[in-house]
């Protein structure tokens, strides 16, 4: 999506202002332009297809004019998968394009995340570092994930500002971090490059299943009782539910003993929220008798 105020995209001059052209940035691609819609802001359909895991494509935009106001430009990106009628933004954000007002300094921001990766949950410490510094201390950061919004942070006298998160998930894994200064009367804004960022998964307990005495049978294997078995771990209001219908009981050995480990196996997660977490299958013990 090309903003309003920039020069209306075009395919039919190649020398005229607003020219598009649409390249497959793989060999085993395609990717044709379908369609420019709207009047300001434009729409540009692109059709592509690859075999290639991690192709992409690469949009040029020739002898294209900025509006006057200086600022970063994000030129929306959606995607969908063949077939499907809905729209989603990608992960990693749109791309940018910053117009340097004259007569303003041109600035530099970085953003720095840790820790990286981080577990589910777990805080993350943000930090964006504006250079030069902000010299009047005018202007603001916006963090973003991609095109989240994680938060807006003025900026200090040092060019810094920072803040904490813990909401990044696993299933929108890598996520693609950004900082945007938002200039001041002095400074032009900016924009960083993105910070990969990963997220594993924090681990969830399970008590109260529990393994039925046996008569010795040959075998090591143990029926389990978990009409009691509860989930530890969950963050927060997180959907997330146990199912034991796979789960199974194994003795360490055949022979009989009292007291004796069972290893259980087999119980699952599910919910909204489970791909964030990992299951750490529980021990338990029983008796087999004579």
């Amino acid at each position: 999506e090309v903003p309003a105020g920039w020069v209306v995209p075009q395919t039919n001059n190649s020398a005229g202002a607003g020219y598009v052209r649409v390249t497959p940035a793989m060999g085993q691609a395609t990717a044709t332009i379908s369609a420019i819609t709207g009047s300001g802001p434009w729409l540009i359909t692109i059709n592509f297809a690859s075999t290639q895991k991690g192709a992409g494509f690469i949009l040029t935009y020739w002898n294209a004019l900025a509006p006057t106001a200086g600022g970063v430009y994000c030129f929306e990106t959606y995607a969908r998968q063949g077939g499907s009628d809905n729209f989603r933004h990608l992960n990693s954000g749109c791309p940018t394009v910053t117009v340097n007002e004259p007569g303003k300094l041109s600035t530099v921001t970085t953003i720095m995340g840790l820790p990286n990766p981080s577990v589910y949950g777990q805080p993350v410490t943000l930090t964006a570092l504006v250079t030069p510094p902000s010299l009047l201390g005018g202007g603001t950061v916006t963090f973003r994930d991609g095109d989240r919004v994680l938060g807006v942070v003025p900026i200090d006298l040092l060019g810094q500002a920072s803040i904490v998160t813990t909401v990044l998930t696993v299933n929108d894994n890598p996520h693609s971090l950004y900082a945007e200064f938002s200039g001041n009367s002095l400074l032009n804004a900016s924009i960083s490059s993105a910070l990969v960022h990963d997220v594993t998964e924090a681990q969830l307990t399970v008590s109260g299943v529990t393994a039925n005495n046996k008569v010795y049978d040959g075998t090591t294997n143990a029926s389990l009782n978990a009409a009691g078995a509860i989930l530890n771990g969950i963050i927060g209001g997180d959907e997330v539910t146990l199912s034991a219908a796979g789960g199974t009981g194994a003795f360490a050995n055949k022979n009989v003993g009292n007291g004796k480990t069972v290893t259980v196996n087999g119980l699952t997660l599910s919910g909204d929220d489970a791909e964030n977490y990992i299951l750490v299958q529980p021990t338990t013990s029983a008796n087999i008798t004579q």
